[in-house]
Parts: structure tokens; C-alpha cells; sequence
């Protein structure tokens, strides 16, 4: 819309469709005793979260405003399994609940069982160890599952593991070093699967990232800078420079 000095508009209304909700109760799966706390995801056809809350003291919830279509329903807490709804373990397989305008659903109850976690260290080509870096747990379709910060030592872990394969990725933007996919793999379709148990660990998801670099055109030619390190620059005032 333009509009000039002094103009009003005067614009429709605009009518809004009634979203649905969704609602149920999530449990520990050893005891069957209430979760607090949990964060309850909706997710539509293209793996895009659409909706979110965190759940009640008593384990209950409703995710209320969830556009219609198909969805599926995440559960994840510190300390437990994270699942899709009904008992799945990632996106891929999850069921798919196709939502009408208005719908009040019901009784979609979860049960999370103790979670599994993932270790590793993320060094440089010389053995020392890198922080600040971002790994992150993706199923193998791609949704989000786990993520944690490496320390300045290098060493990281997440727990909220359900029984699965997930790929992991080495985000090292924030750094001088350049990121990767689990196991030295450029991208989300090529990285390794790294099967994990719910209750149980995975040590040694280890990455070695190499330093970011520049290569140098002119006026020679052919120079790699490494990102980190200190190079001496004499500038000059030939025209070839």
C-alpha cells in the first residue's frame, strides 16, 4: 500500500478461519506419573513447526490455533526420549493428523521413556580442541531433534534420545573453521546415520574441522590464507597490485 500525507485508508475486514487445538496428557513411561514441563510441537506437511507450548504441571495440554491440514506432533523434556506422536520416533514415521477448521481433538496422550545422549569432541587438524561450536541432532528427514554448544575443550553432549538413527552437524559459523555433516560428509543427505537407544549413550561422534581459508588471485596468485592465522600484507603502489 502507498499512501501520501494526510491520506486514510479505509482497508476490509479481514475474516479468520478457527484454527483447531489439540489435546491430551504426557506421562513418564516407567511409572506413568504426570511430566511437567514438556514442550508440545505441531508440525504441517512440509516439516515446518506451526505451533508450540510448553505443557501443564499435571502433564496435560492443548495446542490451540493449529491451521488445518496435515500435522504431526512432537514431545520432547530434558531427561527423556523425545517422540512423535503416536509413540514414533522421528518426523518420517510419524502419524499424520489432517485437521479441520474448529477441530477439538482429544486424548492424544504420550508415554516418554528415558532418553539416550550423544558425546564427542570437535578438534582442529592439530588435536586442540574447538568451542563454541553447534552441534546439532536431525532425523533423516531433516527435522530438528537435539542441539548443544561444544565447550572450550572441544567436548559436547545432548540426551533426549529416542531409539533411532539421527545425523549430526557440526555448525561452525562462529568460528574460524569451516562446518560439516557427521562423518566428514558436506551436507544433510550424505552425512552418516548414527543409531542411538533410548536409556543408553553414543561416545566418540567426533568431528575435525578444517581451518576457513582465502585464496589470494593477485598479484601473484595461488596463495591459501588459513582463517586464524597471521599473514603479512606490503601493500604497493603498482598498478599490477
Amino acid at each position: 500500500l502507498t499512501l501520501v500525507e494526510g491520506e486514510t485508508l479505509v482497508l476490509n475486514d479481514a475474516v479468520l478461519a478457527p484454527g483447531a487445538s489439540i489435546s491430551g496428557l504426557v506421562t513418564r513411561a516407567s511409572d506413568g506419573a504426570p511430566l511437567d514441563l514438556v514442550r508440545i510441537r505441531a508440525y504441517d506437511a512440509a516439516g515446518v513447526q506451526v505451533r508450540a507450548l510448553i505443557g501443564n504441571a499435571d502433564g496435560t495440554y492443548t495446542l490451540a490455533g493449529i491451521p488445518p491440514g496435515p500435522v504431526r506432533i512432537r514431545f520432547n523434556r530434558s531427561g527423556h526420549a523425545t517422540e512423535f506422536w503416536d509413540d514414533r520416533v522421528d518426523y518420517a514415521s510419524a502419524d499424520i493428523l489432517t485437521l479441520a477448521p474448529g477441530d477439538e481433538l482429544t486424548g492424544f496422550d504420550a508415554q516418554l521413556a528415558s532418553g539416550g545422549a550423544v558425546y564427542g569432541r570437535v578438534r582442529d587438524t592439530l588435536g586442540n580442541g574447538i568451542g563454541g561450536v553447534v552441534v546439532t541432532a536431525y532425523d533423516p528427514a531433516g527435522v530438528f531433534l537435539n542441539s548443544a554448544t561444544s565447550q572450550s575443550d572441544g567436548n559436547y553432549g545432548f540426551g533426549q534420545m529416542n531409539t533411532t538413527s539421527i545425523k549430526v552437524f557440526f555448525n561452525a559459523s562462529n568460528t574460524p573453521f569451516e562446518s560439516e555433516w557427521y562423518d566428514d560428509q558436506p551436507d544433510l543427505a550424505s552425512a552418516d546415520l548414527v543409531p542411538v537407544t533410548a536409556g543408553g549413550s553414543v561416545n566418540g561422534v567426533d568431528a575435525m574441522l578444517a581451518p576457513r581459508g582465502i585464496e589470494v588471485l593477485s598479484p601473484n596468485g595461488g596463495e591459501v590464507w588459513s582463517s586464524g592465522r597471521i599473514h603479512p600484507v606490503t601493500w604497493s603502489a603498482s598498478p599490477t597490485c
